[in-house]
C-alpha cells in the first residue's frame, strides 16, 4: 500500500514538473532572445556609426572603448532615473506636490544627462576630430530615427 503511494507521488510530481516547467522556461527565453535582440542592434550601431564616421583603425581603437563607456553610464544613469520616478498615473492625476516633485526628478535628470554628454564630448574632441564628433552625434540621432521606423513598421506589419 505504502509502495503505490510512493509511486502516484513521483508520478504525479513528474507530471507536475512537465506541466510546470515551460512555464518556467518562457521568461528565459524571452530574457535570453531579449538580449540577443540587444547585441543586435548594438551590433548594427556599432557598424552604422564606423561607416559614417569612416574610423581609421587608430581612431577606432581609441573611439571604441570610450564610447562603449560613455553609452554604459548612459543607461546607468538612464535606469537610475526610471526608477526614481516610476509613474503608474497620469501627471494630471497628481497632486500638487507630487507634481514638484517629477518636475525636479526630470530637471534633474536633464541635468545629469547633460553633464555626462558634456564629460564625454571632450574626451571624443581628444581622439577625433570635430567633424567627426560632429558626425558622431548626427550619426546617433540618424541610427535612432532609422531604428523607430523600423519598429513603427513591424508593429504596423503584425496587425496586418
Amino acid at each position: 500500500m505504502k509502495n503505490k503511494q510512493f509511486i502516484r507521488i513521483i508520478v504525479f510530481t513528474f507530471l507536475a514538473f512537465l506541466i510546470i516547467a515551460p512555464s518556467i522556461a518562457q521568461p528565459m527565453m524571452g530574457k535570453q532572445k531579449s538580449e540577443e535582440h540587444k547585441e543586435r542592434i548594438q551590433s548594427m550601431k556599432i557598424a552604422f556609426i564606423t561607416e559614417r564616421l569612416s574610423l581609421t583603425t587608430d581612431e577606432a581603437q581609441e573611439f571604441w572603448p570610450v564610447y562603449n563607456q560613455y553609452q554604459k553610464e548612459l543607461n546607468e544613469l538612464r535606469a537610475k532615473h526610471a526608477g526614481e520616478m516610476r509613474q503608474d498615473r497620469r501627471v494630471e492625476e497628481l497632486t500638487e506636490e507630487e507634481a514638484a516633485e517629477y518636475a525636479e526628478c526630470e530637471i534633474g535628470r536633464i541635468e545629469e544627462t547633460a553633464e555626462l554628454k558634456r564629460k564625454y564630448h571632450e574626451k571624443f574632441m581628444e581622439i577625433l576630430p570635430v567633424k567627426k564628433v560632429a558626425l558622431l552625434y548626427e550619426a546617433e540621432k540618424d541610427f535612432n530615427r532609422r531604428l523607430f521606423r523600423e519598429m513603427r513598421r513591424r508593429q504596423r506589419d503584425r496587425r496586418e
